[in-house]
């Protein structure tokens, strides 16, 4: 198997997985938090949307969450804007004031939030699998240190995909994406080491089942 044809195979498996947004959930209760966003404080906003996002102190409510995410998302806050186009990619929730999950990832990753960049690149390829803004912006999630948008990116490049073909980039840029625990990145690599370095090749299949790449384990 060529490293191209290997590039190929990984990136068709991509699918649209990507890193979660990362949140610090404040240990207020959901009532003091409604008072805070209601009085126009992005960080209880950003705070009582993910906690209704993922039940945090009371049940889970996603439709509920889209309110309060949207005015920490107006309010510059990176990972409620991801949030919210997660939510409605993946929830079929309405986005508010007309927005869609591709404008939301784009107001993220202009905010510097890696998961929203590595969502906008990932909905750029699903519509072109050739598309140079994807790369950019798998480029600027690898950059925010995303092990996902520097797998992303190394299919691309590995492929040449939307850039210039680029093996050696490719092979790089999946190391960054395993060194920063991305289990298919180091599945990928130990597929490529299987016929050079089979030693080097079952320690990265092992971190690959380790983390959660079930065909990499056995």
């Amino acid at each position: 198997m060529t490293l191209r044809t290997l590039f190929l195979t990984a990136l068709f498996a991509l699918g649209c997985a990507g890193g979660g947004p990362s949140v610090d959930v404040a240990m207020s209760g959901r009532a003091d938090l409604m008072m805070r966003c209601d009085r126009g404080e992005a960080p209880a906003c950003a705070t009582l949307g993910f906690n209704l996002v993922l039940g945090t102190d009371g049940p889970k409510n996603k439709k509920a969450a889209v309110a309060p995410l949207w005015k920490a998302c107006q309010a510059q806050t990176a990972n409620a804007c991801t949030m919210l186009g997660t939510l409605s990619l993946e929830e079929g929730l309405a986005a508010p004031a007309g927005e869609t999950a591709m404008s939301l990832y784009t107001r993220a990753c202009e905010l510097d939030s890696p998961s929203g960049c590595n969502g906008l690149g990932l909905l750029l390829a699903d519509k072109n699998p050739s598309s140079p803004e994807a790369v950019a912006a798998f480029e600027k999630a690898c950059t925010l240190e995303s092990a996902n948008g520097c797998f992303s990116l190394a299919m691309l490049v590995g492929s040449g995909r939307g850039t210039e073909l680029n093996e050696a980039r490719g092979m790089e840029l999946l190391e960054k994406s395993c060194d920063l625990d991305n289990g298919r990145a180091c599945h990928t690599l130990a597929t490529a080491a299987q016929g050079t370095d089979p030693e080097r090749a079952t320690e990265l299949a092992k971190k690959a089942c380790a983390l959660g790449i079930t065909e990499a384990c056995g």
